[in-house]
């Protein structure tokens, strides 16, 4: 997320080049029945490594709201993820990333239908839109 948000990588020439404009809106979906782990969390002697991503979810706050201008209010987070009732790691660190913006919106991934999700985040959405700063 936060390497495709890059505006090193958004910029003209650059491989996402024009993916994320700064006077725009941003909706971020996430989708995992797994959580992020720590970076840390893998031992490479004891067998294939998965490791997550570095940082706390502060720090993925904190830098991409800095892509965003420093106007957090222009970030929507919809979060689909795992809260114990399927098999998976329960989605703590996604879900606390999440639950930073005031637009964050957080479902269970193990539901069989995810309409109900997309059509209660749409108002969220829609707020965050009629609310949008342009960035300094």
């Amino acid at each position: 997320l936060l390497n495709a948000l890059d505006p090193s990588r958004s910029a003209p020439g650059a491989c996402n080049a024009g993916f994320a404009r700064a006077d725009s809106l941003l909706v971020v979906v996430l989708i995992t029945d797994e959580d992020d782990a720590p970076d840390t969390s893998c031992d490479p002697t004891s067998g294939p490594c998965n490791k997550g991503s570095g940082g706390t979810s502060s720090d993925w706050y904190a830098e991409l709201v800095g892509y965003r201008g420093g106007v957090a209010d222009n970030v929507v987070v919809l979060t689909l993820a795992n809260d114990g009732s399927c098999a998976g790691s329960i989605g703590a660190r996604v879900k606390g990333f999440t639950l930073k913006f005031k637009h964050g919106v957080v479902g269970d991934v193990c539901t069989l239908d995810y309409g109900k999700f997309f059509a209660d985040a749409l108002p969220e959405i829609g707020s965050a839109c009629a609310q949008f700063q342009s960035p300094k």
